[in-house]
């Protein structure tokens, strides 16, 4: 993935026209994730959290731009399974709660629908995300418990979704959409017989940036 992205980043940078330019902002929002496991015999469902963090913004050109999203994002789920060694084994079904937090860099390519200087701008993004555990712990039976030893260091995943810039003076607002799949085994030790868990996620970002030089 780094052997593609570094390239990317060259070429855009030295194809740059007249028109690029350097913006810096901050984001913040909530998240909606949960861990998925194929054939697992638990059911998931989503966990609430939050993300917040800093835009560095390359405006390759008018419809063009790259976004590298340093932020910090709380991630997990919630799961519900039976416990076989109730009274009456079958019958307890019992939940738990996964809090991860991670530091995440995304970066992500931003297409814009529509071009100009004045009015609402809509736009896809897609990119890879590198995500650095920062903290695991798991709720359950009230109690909660370090799982930072059973939790992956990194996490790398796929994000892709839309959102819409509007100027407001020289800055700009923004909102926009994340989905994020993850394509690591999240367990350090897993189960032979048991399916991969992954992380996905939904987040909604609200932020605004200012150029620094160059660019609108």
């Amino acid at each position: 993935m780094r052997a593609l992205i570094l390239p990317l980043l060259a070429a855009s940078v030295l194809a740059a026209p007249a028109h690029a330019g350097l913006r810096l902002g901050v984001l913040g929002g909530p998240t909606f994730s949960r861990l998925t496991a194929d054939e697992a015999d638990f059911a998931t469902s989503h966990r609430t959290g939050y993300s917040a963090g800093a835009v560095v913004a390359w405006d390759v050109n008018p419809s063009l731009s790259l976004e590298l999203q340093p932020t910090f994002t709380s991630r997990g789920g919630k799961v519900r399974f039976v416990d076989d060694e109730a009274p009456f084994a079958g019958q307890a079904e019992v939940g738990a709660e996964a809090r991860l937090t991670y530091f995440e860099l995304p970066l992500l390519f931003k297409y814009a629908l529509v071009t100009g200087d004045r009015g609402v701008r809509p736009y896809l993004l897609a990119g890879p995300t590198l995500g650095l555990r920062r903290g695991a712990e798991v709720l359950f039976a009230g109690q909660t418990y370090d799982a930072e030893p059973e939790v992956k260091k990194t996490d790398f995943g796929l994000g892709f979704g839309g959102g819409l810039r509007v100027p407001a003076g020289r800055a700009s607002l923004f909102v926009e959409g994340q989905y994020t799949l993850g394509l690591t085994n999240v367990d350090v030790e897993p189960d032979q017989d048991s399916a991969a868990t992954r992380s996905r996620g939904f987040q909604l970002k609200l932020g605004v940036t200012l150029p620094v030089f160059g660019g609108r």
